[in-house]
């Protein structure tokens, strides 16, 4: 996944690209997990050969939903109205975590009884630390560190929640997904590409209002919590979906070096 989106602003993003195209003369065929970046990689050219696209990796749907635990929840929600949102990723200003705390602010100011989990680790925990105890949120937003398993943390969860600014193909959402969770995510690459079947799961990336509100409905309905959704487009991204799709982009790209030896 290109860590830049496809209207390049900023100097940052610019110079990521340029690396690109100077790269693409190296670059025998490339192999893209969403559809913004394939237009990237097939308008700037940034292959000698072929462009393809796939479904990411694959993700293996297990059996059956994992269990609530209730002494877990208990550690961050301590009422039965405390309402469970959490974000999974690496602590860093592309996953955007300081939008979740300053939302969970406004919405705690309302009387929403949100709970904030960030589950793992990264460059910008004090930062996100420091503005947590500046907002006063230390009962409600809650920074776990990183975890081997995730999926007792999504158990517990009402609502997953994204501000991601950039992703590839994001497995964290796929877990959520594989959890039947609602999920209220950035519209931007990588994640439009997973919920756009459901558009109510997405708001404009930096929309405090969108966020906010979209939060405010899901607190009010019935349907939050391990289980309630269902998400149909997942059977694409299983691993036995695309095993065989993938050993063809792989085998194709195989050929293309045969021939130029």
């Amino acid at each position: 996944g290109y860590l830049f989106p496809k209207e390049t602003t900023g100097v940052k993003n610019r110079i990521l690209l340029l690396c690109e195209k100077l790269l693409r003369g190296r670059t025998d065929d490339i192999a893209v997990m969403n559809a913004e970046d394939l237009e990237i990689a097939q308008e700037n050219r940034l292959c000698k050969n072929s462009v393809y696209f796939m479904n990411g990796m694959g993700v293996e749907i297990p059996d059956a939903l994992p269990c609530p635990d209730r002494d877990l929840r208990a550690l961050y929600a301590k009422t039965p109205l405390d309402f469970v949102c959490t974000f999974v990723g690496e602590l860093s200003n592309r996953k955007n975590q300081i939008f979740l705390i300053d939302a969970a602010h406004r919405l705690s100011q309302e009387g929403i009884p949100i709970r904030l989990l960030l589950v793992g680790e990264g460059s910008e925990r004090l930062l996100l630390e420091e503005r947590i105890k500046e907002l006063h949120l230390e009962d409600r937003v809650f920074l776990t560190g990183a975890k081997g398993q995730v999926l007792p943390y999504l158990a517990i969860t009402d609502l997953y929640v994204s501000a991601s600014k950039s992703e590839g193909l994001p497995f964290n959402v796929m877990e959520a997904m594989m959890c039947g969770l609602p999920i209220l995510a950035s519209d931007t690459k990588g994640q439009s590409d997973l919920l756009k079947a459901d558009p109510d799961s997405l708001y404009p990336l930096h929309d405090m209002d969108a966020f906010c509100d979209a939060v405010r409905r899901a607190f009010a309905s019935s349907s939050c919590g391990i289980g309630k959704k269902r998400y149909d487009v997942l059977r694409q991204y299983t691993l036995t979906s695309v095993f065989l799709d993938n050993m063809k982009i792989l085998t194709l790209g195989l050929n293309h070096d045969e021939m130029e030896c």
